[in-house]
């Protein structure tokens, strides 16, 4: 069985594999509401779409979720370990809810909504 260590090492790939991903949207949506041309809106939808497809595949992946399962048992976490660990499964939580499908449509359709809100 592994180390308390080998898990939290493990599971904190998959953590900054999702903060980077973060990272990347926040840039796309930065980007979108600054300096986007005007006819790229669906081209950056379908940008979106597809990170968000990602980041939510990694969030709702079966070893993403044992890995939870084989720390939550742990004792031997330490507390910010533990506040990790509890964010993360909540975040999970929400994203095991929520279909892939819809995921990509809400990303799709972002663009669009914050040009259209510019306009207006």
């Amino acid at each position: 069985m592994p180390t308390t260590n080998e898990l939290w090492t493990a599971l904190s790939t998959c953590m900054h594999e999702l903060v980077d991903l973060d990272g990347v949207l926040g840039l796309m949506s930065w980007d979108e509401e600054t300096n986007a041309p005007l006819g790229g809106a669906t081209d950056r939808g379908d940008q979106a779409a597809t990170i968000e497809a990602i980041r939510h595949q990694k969030l709702v992946h079966a070893n993403l979720g044992d890995l939870i399962a084989a720390l939550w048992s742990k004792s031997d976490l330490e507390s910010e370990q533990r506040c990790c660990l509890e964010r993360l499964v909540r975040l999970r939580d929400r994203a095991m809810k929520v279909p892939e499908s819809l995921v990509r449509a809400l990303a799709r359709v972002r663009p669009t909504a914050i040009r259209a809100w510019q306009t207006a």
